[in-house]
């Protein structure tokens, strides 16, 4: 009988040994309680709506953005481009821009999606504003549309460049703030910024009447990876540092 007192004895020791050096319920207490707190104001809102209307709210930002570069700087070129072919383009890209939006946006209590889904959502969205480039020569009937290329070309390219970057970034702030999961991670970074660059394409085609090549390929083709490299700078900033 004194054997079992004393074994109870040193099992109840142990216990209160664990306990002891184990997490203070307390401070884990005030952790949640501090994360709660922060999530207030508009992105926290955001985050907590079901992700149907996240879905609806991206697809209607990159649409607004869209729709605004068009009505104030629509190109000059508009009325002789292949109506067709500008349909095709834009709202190729503009598929590619809602399917990513919704592998980005998947709830993260669905089961995972396999990783080559998102490598290939990430890639396609880098290579097809450089698949526009490489095209054949839409037309060459606007004099506007024969610049960016020569002395031209890095001065052109840059602004381009800029612009698809500038119109991207509203979207880039909404993804961050729609995103549930861990913004630093390269997934996150990865299709997040493949759904602003993207839209920031979409803009580049409504707005730059250039239809050479090189202009293409210089100008708007980096935009997707320009806009990964940014918000990736912008998501590891902002995320919380980890023990």
């Amino acid at each position: 009988m004194e054997n079992e007192t004393n074994s109870d004895r040193n099992e109840l020791a142990a216990l209160e040994g664990a306990a002891s050096n184990g997490p203070d319920p307390d401070a884990l207490f005030a952790a949640i309680a501090e994360q709660v707190e922060n999530e207030k104001g508009v992105r926290a809102w955001l985050r907590g709506q079901p992700t149907s209307l996240r879905l609806a709210v991206g697809a209607f930002a990159v649409a607004l953005v869209a729709l605004i570069v068009s009505l104030t700087t629509r190109r000059v070129d508009m009325g002789i481009y292949p109506g067709a072919r500008f349909a095709l383009e834009v709202g190729a890209i503009a598929i590619l821009n809602l399917s990513v939006l919704w592998v980005a946006l998947r709830p993260a209590h669905r089961p995972p999606l396999p990783g080559w889904v998102w490598l290939a959502a990430a890639a396609a969205c880098v290579l097809a504003p450089f698949a526009l480039g490489l095209a054949p020569q839409a037309h060459v009937g606007h004099a506007a549309s024969l610049a960016g290329a020569g002395d031209d070309l890095f001065s052109r390219a840059t602004a381009c460049f800029l612009f698809g970057l500038g119109a991207g970034a509203p979207i880039a702030l909404l993804m961050f703030s729609l995103d549930r999961e861990e913004h630093g991670a390269a997934r996150r970074i990865a299709l997040a910024a493949g759904v602003a660059g993207t839209a920031g394409v979409i803009a580049l085609s409504t707005h730059c009447p250039i239809t050479q090549p090189i202009h293409l390929l210089a100008g708007h083709g980096p935009v997707v990876v320009g806009m990964m490299a940014t918000y990736a700078a912008l998501a590891l900033s902002l995320s919380p540092e980890k023990d």
